[in-house]
């Protein structure tokens, strides 16, 4: 599109600096903070074995989708950085900014202002920059970049249709091969977003129809095996209702004008050759279709019965969202039957102007605290305000963007923690058009005078860089624990940490234990799994199956095969951290299992610290084993 060079010289210098800005603030908190838990190790030991065994799923575990895997191994490859901890942090921020980026351009480009973008992009960061360094590397990072993309074609859709319902089949077909759940929730967006704005598709009166009611039960098919719960009852309620306010609304109101035919065979094509494509290249390296098969459509239904942690809602809030859909239906009947009593400029509409803004400004500012539960009411984003006019882009972003934003609100199912941020962040952006909705019916109404006019553009000079420096200047500041903590930490001097700060007896601890297996171990088995250890002691480990939750994961054959390694290792020894089980088990026993078992029988404590057990093979147990060094080679 064509953009003033003055307005792109200025939008360029605000989106660079803003970025410099997030990378040098939130760089303290990515480096000093540690988790035990060590999802971090977990994803850096999968892509370095991949790397080295290839076969995904049938040599390493992993339950997430095969395009991460050659996504972020040809990154680290075509930067030539080895895969640490520093470089997975570096790469995991990279990742992040470059969402909040897209999300701020695009809003800049949507809402005509460089500085609402700005605004769009400190928010978005602020939403994501909780988990970073608890989840580095985490599939989110690359899911959220993905749908961010989504968002920006947008921005195509009005003048170049065919290149940009390409594109979004390559997105929706990347985001299902990374995480199935994410990609199904983009598909269904996509798809109501083309048949409520495309004009030869709204003529399907009951193709509309028909996807409303879909995007409505989606939250009650997904979580119907878990509805006794009532943190799920309450998930349901909401995200249900927010769909079918959504889908009232979308319904209710009329295509783009600006469209044409939707060639949804583009759309088709692409995404069936993404897929083609992946399969391809990760057949190549060793994936047998069998594994690949489970891996994508069998494990995904065994997620919520290995692992969850609940969302916690607001009291009452699945129940009050039921409220939003009879709300929605009567803001359609009005818009239909009495535009010719309505003035762009008079009182109702400056109220409504108002009462936009305020829920735009509570909707962003909860979407960053709390999660998604104001995600009711976006289908007011949907709702263009009556008397004013939208660009192409803008209309159809009604469509689309909404309906990303509440469906995406399904992937903190089963396991909320950091999931919550990664399925609320639309919810900004959708925030940001509210504002932006009822800034304009507030100007129109105040424009009707000529001081309110001469006001206005007196605050509009000042209003939108003085909104961006107080929210940078605010996220600076939250972010004063963490440059502390920074600054007080000790290099954690374990290879591959270099950047890390941690508190002094964090860092001792892992030094500790560390220097613990190097003395007494040749090869190590953690309960749960601690892979970041075999980066810091330069071990291997017995296979590729690496991964927190093996014990309730690895079926009896899988932990056979693991025992079968194991058993002749010579000074072969056990890190335990109770309370890490504890964590994972959730007042769940055990379950039994050859390794489980064999751990539990064989090993003895030798030294502890801070929770962390290194346990080293009984006598009988080592000479049961035989073999010794030369099973270990």
């Amino acid at each position: 599109m064509r953009i003033p060079r003055r307005t792109a010289v200025l939008a360029g210098a605000v989106f660079a600096a803003t970025t410099a800005f997030l990378a040098v603030a939130s760089y303290p908190r990515m480096f000093a903070i540690w988790v035990p838990w060590d999802d971090e190790g977990y994803f850096l030991i999968t892509l370095r074995s991949f790397r080295q065994l290839g076969a995904l799923y049938d040599r390493v575990f992993t339950y997430y989708g095969p395009l991460y895997y050659l996504l972020l191994d040809g990154l680290f490859a075509a930067l030539r950085l080895p895969i640490t901890h520093d470089h997975g942090r570096l790469v995991a921020l990279g990742l992040w900014l470059a969402t909040s980026l897209a999300c701020g351009m695009a809003l800049a480009r949507l809402a005509k202002s460089v500085w609402i973008g700005c605004a769009v992009q400190l928010v978005v960061f602020w939403s994501l920059l909780l988990p970073m360094p608890f989840e580095a590397l985490h599939p989110a990072g690359l899911l959220t970049l993905l749908l961010a993309g989504l968002l920006g074609t947008a921005l195509l859709v009005p003048r170049r249709p065919q290149l940009a319902l390409a594109l979004q089949g390559v997105l929706v077909a990347a985001l299902a091969l990374i995480k199935i759940n994410v990609g199904v929730f983009a598909l269904l967006a996509v798809a109501f977003a083309s048949v409520t704005a495309f004009p030869d598709l709204r003529r399907r009166h009951v193709l509309a129809s028909a996807m409303g009611v879909a995007i409505a039960l989606a939250p009650v098919a997904l979580m119907a095996a878990n509805l006794d719960e009532p943190w799920v009852r309450s998930y349901v309620l909401l995200v249900a209702a927010s769909a079918a306010a959504l889908a009232v609304t979308l319904i209710s109101g009329g295509p783009v004008a600006a469209l044409g035919s939707a060639p949804l065979a583009r759309f088709i094509s692409c995404a069936a050759a993404t897929g083609v494509a992946v399969f391809a290249l990760i057949l190549a390296r060793g994936t047998t279709l069998g594994g690949l098969i489970g891996a994508l459509v069998v494990a995904p239904f065994r997620q919520a019965g290995i692992f969850t942690v609940p969302v916690v809602l607001p009291p009452f809030s699945g129940e009050i969202a039921l409220l939003l859909p009879p709300a929605a239906v009567w803001a359609a009947r009005v818009a239909r039957r009495e535009p010719q009593r309505r003035r762009r400029d008079g009182p109702a509409a400056g109220a409504a102007g108002l009462g936009r803004l305020l829920v735009g400004i509570a909707m962003g500012f909860f979407a960053t605290v709390a999660g998604f539960f104001p995600a009711p009411f976006a289908w007011i984003a949907a709702a263009r305000p009556y008397g004013s006019s939208d660009s192409p882009e803008l209309a159809y972003a009604r469509h689309l963007l909404p309906s990303l934003a509440v469906l995406q609100t399904l992937h903190a199912y089963p396991v909320g923690g950091s999931h919550i941020p990664w399925s609320s962040f639309l919810l900004v952006p959708v925030a940001a058009i509210c504002i932006v909705d009822g800034a304009r019916q507030l100007a129109a109404f105040l424009q009707a005078s000529a001081a309110g006019s001469s006001i206005l553009r007196r605050v509009a000079l000042v209003l939108g860089p003085a909104v961006a420096l107080l929210l940078a200047a605010s996220f600076y500041q939250g972010l004063e624990k963490e440059r502390a903590l920074y600054r007080t930490g000790v290099p954690l001097a374990l290879p591959g940490t270099n950047r890390l700060h941690l508190p002094r007896p964090t860092a001792a601890t892992l030094v500790w234990l560390r220097n613990g297996i190097l003395e007494h171990c040749t090869m190590f088995v953690g309960l749960p799994g601690l892979p970041s250890f075999y980066f810091w002691t330069g071990q291997e480990p017995p296979n590729g199956f690496n991964v927190g939750t093996w014990m309730y994961l690895f079926p009896p054959e899988v932990q056979e095969g693991i025992l079968e390694r194991i058993r002749g290792v010579d000074r072969l020894c056990v890190v335990r951290n109770q309370s890490l089980v504890a964590m994972w088990a959730r007042g769940r026993p055990l379950p039994p299992g050859p390794l489980v078992d064999y751990l539990a029988e064989n090993f003895t404590p030798i030294a502890s610290r801070r929770g962390y057990e290194l346990l080293v093979r009984t006598r009988a147990a080592e000479k049961e084993g035989g073999g010794g060094a030369a099973a270990s080679r």
